[in-house]
């Protein structure tokens, strides 16, 4: 018994890497980030800044970053209860 509960334990690990990395990739896939609506909220109101803004922010969220080292930043933030920052806030 103890066997089996040792080898689900075991199985269950990349069995969540898979997943996590499934709902990462498929959250990733729309064309867009959450900074594309911000830049075109600051074109409308005529901000002269908003490229340098839209980088800033990208710097900031990490979007400059490739996928794999956002996913790999995501999944060791969770292991210190980092979600990472929402885009809502800013």
């Amino acid at each position: 018994m103890l066997n089996y509960v040792a080898r689900r334990v075991l199985l269950m690990i990349p069995t969540l890497f898979v997943i996590s990395a499934l709902v990462y990739l498929i959250i990733d896939m729309p064309p867009g980030d959450c900074v594309t609506s911000q830049i075109d909220e600051l074109l409308a109101r005529g901000d002269p800044d908003a490229h340098q803004r839209a980088e800033e922010l990208r710097s900031l969220y990490g979007l400059d970053q490739p996928l794999w080292h956002r996913y790999f930043e995501w999944v060791g933030g969770i292991f210190r209860w980092d979600f990472g920052l929402s885009c809502q806030d800013t």
